[in-house]
């Protein structure tokens, strides 16, 4: 489905970036929304601007870093939006994390895998 490789995508780019293998952030950038927020496990709530910010400052900050995500589930899908649920596992220097994440996608037929990110909001899990 569009919307596990568009989830899948996202994470390899952010892998890549903050590994400092990769330069330009478009592939982020063009896919997040100019309404996008983000509510991360700390319960803040953070804008897109503050969001592409500290992407862009995250570059080459975290060499070894390894990001992928699982146990990708629909929750509902209209015409416009898509909304779903993934586990986003974290490993860098021996420490792993996991958050599950609840995403709202709207569809967009110019976008990679025809959705862009509207809204994310991560938790913890307990092995962290």
């Amino acid at each position: 489905m569009n919307f596990i490789k568009e989830i899948d995508e996202l994470h390899q780019f952010f892998q890549t970036y903050f590994r400092g293998d990769l330069d330009d952030v478009t592939r982020f950038t063009s896919v997040i929304l100019d309404e996008f927020r983000l509510i991360p496990p700390s319960g803040e709530e953070l804008n897109r601007e503050q969001i592409v910010s500290a992407v862009i400052s995250g570059r080459g900050s975290r060499p070894s870093v390894e990001i992928w995500t699982s146990s990708h589930y629909l929750i509902e899908e209209t015409d416009d939006l898509l909304i779903a649920e993934y586990i986003e596992h974290q490993r860098d220097e021996g420490e792993e994390t996991q958050r599950r994440s609840t995403v709202i996608f709207r569809k967009d037929r110019e976008a990679f895998n025809l959705l862009k990110w509207l809204h994310v909001h991560e938790t913890w899990m307990k092995n962290r």
